[in-house]
């Protein structure tokens, strides 16, 4: 996992493996899937961050184990920290 941060451009990109992107889709407003050609999702961007706040993160039904989502949502906790 690696997750990515733009500040200039407010983005987080987390991209779960190397697999090639085949097709992405907005899942909700702001929230960018990007899919392998098995329909798996191998990242996911993260539009207009600093208006995200954790709790709203926490809401988001991310398709990651628990161990991936856990350690996102902490990453937004930390991010709001220092915004």
């Amino acid at each position: 996992m690696k997750l990515e941060f733009d500040g200039q451009a407010d983005a987080a990109y987390l991209r779960l493996n190397d697999s090639p992107i085949i097709e992405s889709e907005e899942v909700a407003p702001g929230i960018v899937y990007d899919f392998d050609d098995r329909e798996n999702v191998v990242g996911i961007e993260i539009m207009r961050v600093s208006q995200k706040t954790p709790d709203r993160i926490k809401e988001l039904n991310f398709p990651l184990n628990s161990e991936y989502s856990s350690q996102l949502k902490a990453v937004f906790g930390l991010l709001e920290a220092i915004a």
